[in-house]
C-alpha cells in the first residue's frame, strides 16, 4: 500500500474514542504526507545517533511498531522499519537522537537492549521546523535487570512529530521509566508497555507544554504474567493556549495472577489550556491484588502562590517551584534530580504571566 492510498484511509483507527479528533491534530500530518506524495518535501530515512557512557552501537535490526490507535504505525512502515541497535551494559549511558534535516519528513528507528544494572538517558532534540519527525522506539530489559530509563522529548516550538514505542521487560526485573516531553506544534505519542514475570514497573509521563503546543499521548500497558506490577502515572503542566491528552487502557489478562496495574493521570492548567484525561482499565481475571485509576485536574491560581509569594518570592518564581516539585513527584532520585533540572530549564523559557 502506498502513502496516497493510505490518505484515502485517513489517520484516526476504527473504535477510537468518538472525540479523538479534539485531541491529536491530523491535519498537521495529512499535510506533510499530502506534500510528501506530491514530492513537495524531501525524505530522510535515517537519524544521527550518538552513544556514550555505557552505551554501544552494535549493529542494525528491525523496530516492531505498536499497530493500535492510529494508521501513523502503517505510513511508518511503508518508509522505514530499519533501526540502529544500541546496547546498554550497565552504569551511565547516554544516546542522543537527532534528525538529519530540518526539513521534510525525517524517519528514524531505535533499538535498545539494557542487559545490566544502571541508568539509561535517551535524548530527543527534534527541530525539524518544516514537516515531521516520525521515529520508533524500542526498549527491551533483560531478565532479572534493574534499570533506569530517561526518554527526554524536546521540540522546537514549530516542530511536529509522531513517536511510537514499545517497551517490554524481562522476568524479574525492576524498571523505573520516565518519558519527559516537551512537545512543538503537535506530538502524537503511542505505544506499550509490557512487563514480564515477577516484574515492577514504574512508569511516569512529564509533560510541559509551552503556548500554542499540543500533545496526544496514548500509553497502553500489558499484564499477561505471574506477579507482575505496573504503574503508570502522568502529570502534564500546560501554559495558556496549549492542549494536552494522555489517555491509555492498561490491561490485565485472563492468564495473570497476583497482578497489580495502576494509571494515574494529572493536569496543571493555566487560564485558556485545554485537557482531558481519560484512563481506561480492562481486567480479565480474579486474581489481581491491586487495579485502580483515577484523573484529575488542577487550575493554577493567583492564591494557591500567595504563602510563597510573602516569603519573598516573585510569583513567577512560585510558581516555578510548586509546579517543578508536582511534574517531578513520585520519581526516585537519580531520575527526578535530571528531570527537575531539565524542567526548571524549559520553565525558565516558559512566557511570564
Amino acid at each position: 500500500m502506498s502513502i496516497t492510498d493510505l490518505l484515502r484511509e485517513g489517520f484516526q483507527r476504527h473504535g477510537d474514542s468518538p472525540t479523538v479528533k479534539h485531541y491529536s491534530d491530523w491535519g498537521v500530518y495529512r499535510d506533510v504526507f499530502e506534500k510528501l506524495a506530491n514530492g513537495e518535501l524531501g525524505l530522510e530515512r535515517k537519524i544521527l545517533v550518538e552513544a556514550s557512557g555505557g552505551v554501544r552501537i552494535e549493529g542494525r535490526g528491525e523496530i516492531s511498531l505498536y499497530e493500535l490507535n492510529s494508521n501513523l504505525s502503517k505510513y511508518h512502515m511503508i518508509l522505514s522499519n530499519e533501526a540502529i541497535v544500541a546496547g546498554f551494559h550497565g552504569g551511565k549511558g547516554f544516546i542522543n537522537v537527532k534528525p538529519v534535516a530540518e526539513a521534510g519528513v525525517n524517519i528514524g528507528n531505535l533499538i535498545a537492549r539494557i542487559d545490566s544494572p544502571g541508568t539509561l538517558v535517551l535524548k530527543v532534540v527534534n527541530n525539524v521546523s518544516n514537516g515531521l519527525l516520525l521515529l520508533g522506539l524500542n526498549v527491551n530489559v533483560a531478565d532479572n535487570v534493574e534499570a533506569s530509563i530517561i526518554v527526554d522529548v524536546e521540540e522546537a516550538p514549530g516542530s511536529a512529530s509522531s513517536i511510537n514505542f514499545r517497551v517490554g521487560t524481562g522476568r524479574g526485573s525492576i524498571s523505573n521509566l520516565v518519558f519527559l516531553l516537551s512537545p512543538g506544534r503537535m506530538m502524537r505519542m503511542e505505544g506499550l508497555i509490557r512487563p514480564g514475570d515477577n516484574s515492577l514497573m514504574l512508569a511516569r509521563l512529564t509533560g510541559v507544554l509551552n503556548e500554542n503546543s499540543r500533545i496526544d499521548a496514548v500509553v497502553d500497558g500489558l499484564i499477561d504474567g505471574l506477579n507482575t506490577t505496573l504503574n503508570l502515572y502522568s502529570t502534564l503542566y500546560l501554559s495558556k493556549h496549549s492542549t494536552g491528552s494522555v489517555r491509555g487502557r492498561g490491561t490485565i489478562s485472563s492468564k495473570a495472577s497476583d497482578a497489580r496495574l495502576v494509571y494515574g493521570f494529572e493536569s496543571i492548567l493555566e487560564e485558556e489550556a485545554v485537557a482531558y484525561m481519560q484512563p481506561f482499565l480492562e481486567v480479565n481475571s480474579n486474581r489481581v491484588l491491586e487495579a485502580r485509576h483515577y484523573a484529575r485536574n488542577y487550575l493554577v491560581t493567583v492564591d494557591k502562590l500567595f504563602y510563597l509569594a510573602t516569603r519573598g518570592l516573585s510569583f513567577s518564581e512560585a510558581k516555578n517551584i510548586v509546579l517543578t516539585g508536582l511534574l517531578t513527584s513520585l520519581m526516585p532520585g537519580e531520575l527526578r534530580s535530571y528531570c527537575y533540572s531539565e524542567i526548571k530549564r524549559r520553565m525558565r523559557s516558559l512566557p511570564e504571566d
